[in-house]
């Protein structure tokens, strides 16, 4: 597992993580979250993670899974198998349009 952001607080005594990005000068976000886990990428303005449950969250996220694009407003995995997405789209193509 890999996580890549600007801001990352992790609270050990309830082994939670949350990771966000933050504004640069013209209000812009940048540094956004990018989570790698088992050669699964997510993408999303905020990744909350729970290391015993193993359960996260994408808020306004976006992840490739067996060759296919998911993309929504929270996305969680709940197991390997099962991936919730509210409000979401899936579709083949990589491109965000």
């Amino acid at each position: 597992m890999g996580l890549q952001s600007d801001q990352i607080d992790i609270n050990w005594d309830t082994a939670t993580l949350k990771a966000t990005g933050r504004k640069d000068t013209a209000d812009k976000m940048i540094g956004e979250p990018i989570m790698v886990d088992g050669g699964e990428k997510y993408n999303g303005s905020e990744v909350a993670y729970n290391f015993r449950s193993k359960r996260g969250r994408i808020t306004v996220g976006k992840t490739e899974m067996d060759e296919g694009y998911y993309h929504g407003e929270e996305i969680k995995r709940m197991s390997p198998e099962v991936l919730f997405v509210e409000n979401g789209r899936y579709t083949t193509c990589s491109l965000d349009h």
